[in-house]
């Protein structure tokens, strides 16, 4: 499941920063920047979570849906949860200086053989 995933890759990433920590590439006041996106992203998979539940149609991408939504963030992408999580790890790299979340989710991608963060 695609959230699972993401929780992982976040994990990972967050230790790894810590562990391993590589050059510096961005530098304050921009990394401030990071701390929007993952709110943004944040805030889209909340709407969108609520959004589902309150058409009754399944939050699982693997699931039968049963309402096709059109609005809210359904409006600007075909599936906001993962808009979401992209955010939210573009957020987080940008906040911690490095792209270690970058190779992680290059090596999550080829390892799973899916699309993980696709829009």
């Amino acid at each position: 499941m695609p959230p699972t995933y993401f929780f992982i890759l976040l994990f990972l990433s967050i230790a790894l920063h810590f562990l391993f920590p590589i050059k510096k590439v961005i530098f304050p006041p921009y990394t401030y920047l990071g701390f929007v996106l993952i709110v943004f992203g944040a805030v889209v998979n909340i709407w969108s979570d609520l959004l589902l539940k309150k058409k009754k149609t399944t939050v699982k991408p693997y699931g039968k849906p049963t309402t096709l939504i059109t609005s809210g963030p359904f409006r600007i992408s075909r599936n906001p949860q993962y808009l979401g999580f992209a955010a939210i790890i573009i957020g987080r790299s940008n906040q911690s200086w490095n792209f270690n979340h970058f190779y992680l989710s290059s090596a999550l991608h080829t390892f799973n053989g899916n699309n993980v963060y696709s829009f």
